[in-house]
C-alpha cells in the first residue's frame, strides 16, 4: 500500500517477469496511480522522473491521457537544455546541467516511443525544440551524443526532418 515508487525495484529486476508484472498490475491497482505517477514525472528528482517514464514500456495499454504531461516534460527538457546552452563551462565544469538532461530525455523516450506506438501519440513538436537546442552545446558529450544524435534519428525516422551534416551518426 506504499507509495508507487516503492515498487520501482522491482519493475526494474528483468531477471524476475514475475515479479514485474506482479508490481506493475499492484501498482495500476492503486486508485492513485495516475496521480502518483504523473507527480513523480513531472517532479524536481531526476531518477525518480526517469523510472516512472521507463514505467511506460511495460504498461499494457497506456491511454491517451498520458500524452499532455509526457509532452509537458517534453517541454521541461527543453527549457532544461536553454538553462544548459546558457550556463558556461566554469559555472558547471562537470557538466551536471547536461548530464540531467540527458537522464531524462533517455527516460522521456522511452515513454515517447510507447505512447506513439500504443496510444498514437505525436510527440514531434517537442523533440524538434529539444533536437535544435540540442545542437548549441557543441562541446558537451552528453548534449551531442546522448540528446541530439537520438533526437535527429527519431526526427528523420517520424517526421522525415534530414540530420543536419554536423548531427552525430546514428549508432
Amino acid at each position: 500500500d506504499g507509495p508507487i515508487a516503492s515498487w520501482f525495484p522491482y519493475v526494474r529486476d528483468a531477471s524476475h517477469e514475475d515479479r514485474r508484472a506482479i508490481a506493475i498490475a499492484r501498482m495500476m491497482a492503486k486508485p492513485t496511480f495516475r496521480t502518483e505517477l504523473q507527480e513523480l514525472i513531472l517532479g524536481h528528482d531526476t531518477e525518480l522522473a526517469a523510472e516512472a517514464l521507463r514505467l511506460f514500456q511495460h504498461l499494457p495499454n497506456p491511454s491517451p491521457e498520458w500524452i499532455p504531461p509526457i509532452a509537458e516534460f517534453g517541454r521541461d527538457i527543453a527549457q532544461r537544455i536553454r538553462m544548459v546552452n546558457t550556463t558556461t563551462v566554469e559555472q558547471d565544469p562537470g557538466y551536471d546541467g547536461a548530464a540531467g538532461v540527458s537522464i531524462r530525455f533517455s527516460a522521456w523516450m522511452v515513454a515517447v516511443r510507447t505512447l506513439r506506438e500504443k496510444a498514437g501519440a505525436d510527440f514531434t513538436p517537442e523533440l524538434k525544440t529539444i533536437l535544435e537546442l540540442s545542437r548549441v552545446r557543441t562541446d558537451s558529450h552528453c548534449m551531442r551524443a546522448d540528446v541530439c544524435r537520438v533526437a535527429s534519428f527519431y526526427m528523420k525516422e517520424w517526421a522525415g526532418l534530414d540530420p543536419l551534416p554536423t548531427d552525430p551518426k546514428p549508432r
